[in-house]
């Protein structure tokens, strides 16, 4: 302040008239960069209070340069401070602390201290009776109890993997004084207790949230159980791709797993086989054991047990009271935690390779229950399941070979519940939209279009989301004053109803589909209460009433200090009148004349906003146009608004959703009409499937793989050409390419169509080579005809041939079939048998392949075989990932 005391000295001994060359100072005017220090993230380093004290004020020139001079020092000064916290990431990560918690809505009302530890910060509450060193005592005993979790979990999962660190620097802890306490900041932030309740996260602070209440030991327990989990949340959240993807099984499982599943703190291992025994014990319980040992499909389709009361009142299998609904969500984390260690430690170490495999992709976002199932390489989930149940035994059976187990949690065999179809929608969990990048205006612009359609209550807590954003002065100001204008709504609306009481008035409402006269008796704060038609007294909700409707009736109605408010509903609604309402000249009408030029891209922000939040709450699609219509409205959203940054932080998630939306709208499709080939259903569960090749559309069934490159290197070098085309009624493969048809056939199988090699003119070179593949698995095993006479079998210990001597015509068209009858395939060139294979492999994908620079033709191409147990597996998830690129995914 020394500047303000200078300046103030020059002003009292030279007094100056304006008149005599006075300049009138202004910040914005006068201050470079004043406006850019002011809206920046730096703003805290900036003397912004400093310089305040000298708006309005006049100043000689010279006593303004001196200002000027002092504020381009402070940026200088400004300046290198920024540079320093860029350059020290541990720094910044202080300065950005130190910033939310100078405007955290709990911390600046509290006296806490704030302890580095390692990579831990601690923002510990002082008690109601100060205790020396309490703050310090607290940060090493947490650090005691974190540290080593710290290390297991990089030892396990973050060397292993690779994983890459993205998120802050240190791990934020809050550790409040009381059970009290830990209840009035879960409140005052809106969180969701997790864990035992004793534990929470605070986005804002990005900090786990913890408390102390010494009630008994046990509880003691409970709470440093609750720390642990939380704290390796915060580890999964450090190394995660997009922290939104936390909402997992596996998240939970491992912090289940690893934060200890006892209550009490003794050995670890005991502890465990305790888990195993109540799991088994709730599993051989008539009433518990639907709820309690879910099956594997089930366990691995729950994001996190809040969604467990959903999932279980949607099924008519589950009864439970409240009590039950507890219980569950501890058996929840019991048979995940279980699980985990299982797929990791199964004594045979089938599972654990391919769950590492799992573990990795769900740290980059791939958690889901079809990301498990791939994983897994084919094996089925059912298999799974009756292996961790027998595990479970075993386990068991080790700890306590006294005791009989009863044999009921094992007497019903696990069913495997479906991927998809009923059911499937209770478990599907809220999305988690990354909603930091939800600018001001966004939120504004959410709380206009509420207030548009009445909804004053949820325009409020819009408001309140844009408040916590906001820290200009003047985005401070707008929400100031679309607060008050919500105010006045509100005071004019129950206006009108009051006179309406007085005059004995009435209006007309809609009620079962027609508009009713009605009469208002009471006028609340939130409701009205008016007589209906047969003297019935009827209670409407003041938001429920629109305001246009309003307005309209309000007319003649309103004191005329209210009469802006009318204006403002139909500047809301883009409605070209509301000038003629705002010429009072007041100081409201004023303030809505200025606020006029922004309103429409402030509206429009809000309503990008509000689609992206509501694309998080879709619920299953009822019919195939509204799957439809919801895809595109979401690549409408990333095409023309993809720009923005709230779209782009979600654009990950966006696609996440469209994607659950697509396989559910495959699911309401019959996926036989999806092929773009003639589909004739031949009896015996046996289907035909035929190409005639007279359109692109039919290529539309088959997906373009980059598949066997190896088995190129038997043919020579790189052959250039397009792939395959349609052209003429045929499939021409000219190049490298391979087609996979992801409907999966087994036998009794045939493949039937026409190959023409080159032409009378061109013939084919000798490496040139178009192969038809049957029961092809994805990873190198099937039996195909190459050309017209090499006939080959792959299996993962074997390798067949069979080879006929010949010629051909080149340009001439020659029938080729493959023929499997369940236990042999046979190949044929016209009539003429190339040879016979045993065959172990039955059921599986086509797929035809090409190496060649000269024209290959495939004319007719015609199969026909048993349905596969799941044949639209693999077409499921190609056909949906084709919708995502049709109609989803920005060019």
């Amino acid at each position: 302040m020394r500047l303000l005391g200078l300046v103030s000295a020059i002003t009292l001994c030279t007094p100056v008239s304006l008149g005599q060359g006075k300049i009138r100072f202004d910040k914005l005017e006068h201050l470079e960069g004043y406006d850019e220090g002011y809206f920046s993230q730096w703003r805290s380093l900036y003397p912004i209070e400093e310089f305040e004290e000298f708006q309005g004020r006049t100043f000689t020139r010279s006593e303004l340069k001196a200002i000027q001079e002092r504020w381009k020092d402070a940026l200088h000064r400004v300046q290198l401070e920024i540079e320093e916290l860029q350059s020290d990431p541990e720094k910044m990560f202080d300065f950005r602390l130190l910033k939310e918690l100078s405007r955290h809505k709990y911390f600046k009302l509290i006296a806490y201290e704030t302890i580095r530890e390692g990579p831990f910060v601690f923002l510990v509450q002082s008690p109601a009776k100060p205790e020396p060193g309490y703050a310090r005592n607290k940060a090493a005993e947490y650090t005691s109890l974190f540290e080593p979790i710290r290390a297991a979990f990089e030892e396990r999962y973050v060397i292993p993997f690779e994983l890459e660190r993205r998120g802050p620097e240190r791990f934020v802890v809050a550790v409040l004084a009381t059970t009290g306490d830990f209840q009035n900041y879960a409140r005052t932030i809106g969180a969701s207790w997790h864990y035992r309740d004793h534990v929470f996260q605070d986005p804002a602070l990005g900090a786990s949230i913890i408390h102390e209440s010494p009630i008994s030991p046990r509880d003691r327990a409970d709470e440093l159980g609750s720390a642990r989990h939380a704290f390796i949340h915060a580890l999964q959240a450090a190394y995660l791709e997009n922290a939104v993807n936390l909402s997992s099984w596996v998240f939970e499982s491992m912090a289940g797993h690893m934060g200890g599943l006892g209550r009490m703190e003794w050995d670890r291992e005991r502890i465990e086989k305790g888990e195993i025994r109540t799991l088994l014990s709730d599993g051989a319980t008539e009433k518990l054991r639907r709820t309690h040992l879910l099956e594997l499909a089930e366990l691995l389709r729950i994001s996190h047990p809040k969604t467990l009361a959903t999932y279980f009142a949607k099924s008519a299998d589950f009864n439970l009271t409240n009590a039950d609904h507890a219980s569950a969500w501890w058996s929840f984390y019991r048979q995940a935690g279980l699980l985990h260690r299982f797929l990791f430690e199964e004594r045979e170490g089938r599972y654990a390779p391919r769950y590492e495999t799992f573990l990795s992709g769900a740290f980059e976002g791939r958690a889901r229950l079809e990301d498990f199932v791939k994983a897994m390489e084919g094996i089925d989930l059912v298999e799974i399941d009756r292996d961790f149940r027998n595990w479970l035994v075993e386990e068991y059976r080790e700890a306590w070979p006294e005791e009989k187990l009863s044999s009921k949690a094992l007497d019903d065999e696990p069913a495997g519940v479906a991927l998809n179809g009923p059911g499937a929608d209770a478990t599907r969990g809220a999305v988690v939209l990354n909603l930091a990048e939800i600018p001001v205006d966004g939120h504004l612009g959410s709380a206009l279009h509420h207030l548009r359609a009445g909804r004053t209550s949820e325009a409020r807590l819009r408001l309140e989301l844009a408040e916590q954003k906001a820290f200009a002065a003047h985005q401070k100001e707008r929400i100031r004053r679309a607060n008050d204008r919500i105010d006045a709504w509100e005071r004019a609306r129950r206006e009108y109803f009051l006179r309406l009481v007085q005059k004995g008035g009435s209006f007309y409402h809609p009620i079962d589909g027609k508009n009713r006269k009605v009469a208002v008796r009471e006028v609340g704060q939130e409701e009205i209460v008016v007589e209906a038609p047969r003297n019935t007294e009827l209670r409407i909700r003041l938001d429920d009433l629109e305001p246009l409707d309003l307005i309209r009736r309000m007319k003649g109605n309103l004191p005329a200090e209210m009469q802006w408010v009318r204006a403002y509903v139909l500047l809301l609604h883009g409605d070209a009148r509301w000038r003629a309402l705002a010429r009072g000249g007041g100081a409201a009408e004023q303030a809505l004349i200025a606020d006029a030029g922004s309103m429409e891209e402030v509206l429009f922000t809000g309503h990008v906003a509000d689609l992206l939040v509501s694309f998080a709450e879709l619920p299953a699609p009822r019919t195939p146009n509204e799957g439809e219509g919801r895809l595109e409205a979401i690549g409408r959203l990333l095409q023309e608004h993809g720009a923005r940054p709230m779209i782009q932080a979600n654009e990950t998630t966006l696609i996440s959703i469209a994607r659950r939306q697509a396989q559910e709208l495959f699911e309401l499709r019959d996926p036989w009409t999806l092929l773009g080939c003639r589909v004739q259903s031949v009896g015996d569960e046996r289907v035909r499937l035929v190409w005639d090749f007279e359109s692109e559309d039919e290529l539309r069934d088959f997906q373009s793989v980059a598949y066997l490159d190896q088995e190129r290197k038997r043919f020579g070098g790189k052959k250039e050409g397009p792939g395959f085309q349609v052209r003429s009624g045929e499939l021409v493969g000219e190049g490298e390419d391979c087609l996979l048809l992801p409907v999966e056939l087994a036998a009794p199988l045939e493949v039937h169509y026409t190959l023409t090699f080159g032409s009378n003119s061109v013939p084919a070179a000798d490496d040139d080579q178009l192969g038809v593949a049957i029961c092809d698995d994805r990873k190198g095993h099937y039996a195909w005809l190459l050309g017209f006479f090499f006939f080959e079998l792959f299996l993962p210990e074997d390798h067949r041939t069979a080879y006929h001597s010949g010629s051909y015509y080149g340009g001439v068209a020659y029938d080729m079939r493959l023929v499997h009858d369940g236990k042999t395939i046979s190949s044929f060139w016209e009539e003429t048998a190339i040879g016979t294979l045993e065959a172990d492999r039955r059921e599986g994908s086509m797929f035809l392949w090409v190496h060649t620079e000269t024209p290959l033709r495939i004319g007719r191409l015609e199969v026909e075989g048993k349905l596969a147990a799941d044949p639209f597996r693999g077409f499921r998830a190609y056909w949906v990932e084709e919708q995502l690129e049709k109609n989803v995914r920005r060019n």
